[in-house]
């Protein structure tokens, strides 16, 4: 089930004079409207962690459960689609995998472009390889969405986690495996953090199919240690892969972002981006998101005036293929254990960005908005019905006018764990003036 908002019904252009009129509906005096709608899956469950991944894509949106429970197959996960209509998000589809078991945790990675989503389930075992981990592409059929095809890593070994993170575009898909040590008689065998490079190939089915065409293993020692690819963005000439717990300069966990870029048969690291005033366990890296030519990077480690993982994200700029640093972003009258840059996902002149600790755990998540060259806070969104250790913040997802929050560990009526997420629409997008209307004296 889903909850609509309680505006659902009732004339919108109305409806926004009156909130526009009423700071009790706006969380920053002055702040761009962002209307809330809560949903949960129609067929929730306690532990199912629904919220654990927020993707939006226009008017289509993502939101998996990857811990979820299906036909008596424990951690099988599913993955919920929700679709727009006018202001107000409706569940329309649940995506599962073709070859379904207990224990794969479908939905630990989505990422979409345009009619494609790509799903992994990084602990699945895959002909008697424990965790080798896969990925599941769909892609959209009029208003549905159907199985495509199925991934898996060139070389395929146990624990190796393939489906870690995810992150595509038109071109290039990307999917980071965890890498594996494995010990036997003869000694033991490691497979290094990686980043699988696909490309769409041949017509498959439903649309084109894609095929593997390179590889790329961390590039410093401590790679299985640095969490190489656990974050990934794709921006149109630049490949950013995070490694949010990379030792850099003596620093532990201060992490960095490597940037590839292509030279014409190949993916070569170009540059190794860092904090200019990190330090040890900020895990810079943690998130990336990329737009054009800004990308925000997230450390949510990073200490401000004394406080302790309060959290930073970093503005980073292309400028002739350099990527340099434009602005640290924080939080106003931010605190420790915030966690503030756990994710980040950018779009045009708006920035959204969780931070899952603040309050117990409750979580919160700020947008940030474009005001010149600069980025300013522009508001905080926080639900008032959030409990300690909900972690609402924990994934977001951003597009357009339509944010997107989840909160996989809330309890659904008693349901501990169940998990919801929260759709935020900024009724002024893309044109602000038709926030600007006389009062409509019409009641609702």
């Amino acid at each position: 089930m889903f909850d609509k908002p309680y505006w659902s019904g009732r004339n919108p252009s109305r409806f926004l004079v009156t909130l526009l009129a009423s700071a009790a509906f706006i969380s920053t005096a002055g702040a761009t409207p962002w209307l809330p709608q809560k949903v949960v899956a129609s067929d929730g469950a306690a532990n199912a962690w629904f919220g654990s991944q927020t993707v939006v894509s226009g008017n289509t949106a993502f939101i998996s459960a990857p811990n979820a429970t299906v036909s008596g197959r424990e951690s099988q996960g599913t993955v919920y689609v929700f679709t727009k209509s006018g202001i107000t998000w409706s569940q329309t589809q649940i995506l599962e995998p073709s070859d379904a078991a207990a224990g794969m945790h479908f939905g630990a990675g989505i990422a979409v472009n345009g009619n494609t989503a790509v799903i992994t389930a990084p602990i699945a075992d895959q002909n008697g390889v424990v965790w080798q981990g896969c990925a599941y592409v769909f892609v959209r059929l009029g208003t549905t969405w159907v199985y495509s095809q199925k991934l898996t890593s060139d070389v395929g070994v146990q624990y190796d986690t393939f489906g870690n993170s995810v992150a595509m575009n038109a071109n290039y898909l990307l999917i980071s495996s965890g890498g594996s040590t494995t010990v036997g008689p003869g000694g033991s065998t490691t497979i290094p953090r990686a980043v699988h490079i696909f490309t769409p190939s041949i017509a498959g089915a439903f649309g084109p199919a894609w095929a593997e065409v390179q590889e790329i293993t961390s590039p410093v020692v401590d790679g299985n240690y640095g969490s190489f690819g656990g974050s990934m963005a794709v921006g149109s000439d630049s490949l950013l892969i995070g490694a949010r717990s990379a030792t850099v300069a003596g620093s532990i966990g201060r992490g960095s972002v490597y940037v590839y870029k292509y030279n014409g048969s190949a993916w070569t690291m170009a540059d190794n981006l860092t904090a200019s005033d990190g330090a040890a366990r900020d895990n810079f890296g943690v998130s990336i998101s990329i737009d054009g030519t800004t990308a925000m990077i997230g450390a949510p480690g990073a200490a401000t005036n004394g406080n302790t993982s309060q959290g930073a994200v970093y503005a980073f700029n292309e400028t002739s293929g350099v990527w340099l640093q434009q602005q640290k972003l924080l939080v106003a009258n931010g605190a420790a254990l915030s966690l503030f840059g756990a994710s980040v996902s950018l779009s045009g002149n708006w920035m959204l960005s969780g931070a899952y600790g603040v309050n117990n755990r409750e979580g919160a998540a700020y947008l940030f908005r474009k005001n010149g060259t600069s980025w300013i806070q522009d508001q905080a969104l926080v639900p008032t019905d959030l409990s300690p250790g909900d972690v609402f913040g924990y994934n977001t997802g951003l597009d357009g006018g339509t944010a997107l929050v989840g909160a996989f560990n809330a309890t659904v009526n008693g349901a501990t764990s169940q998990g919801a997420a929260y759709f935020y629409t900024n009724p002024c997008y893309p044109n602000p003036t038709i926030c600007i209307a006389a009062a409509d004296p019409e009641p609702f």
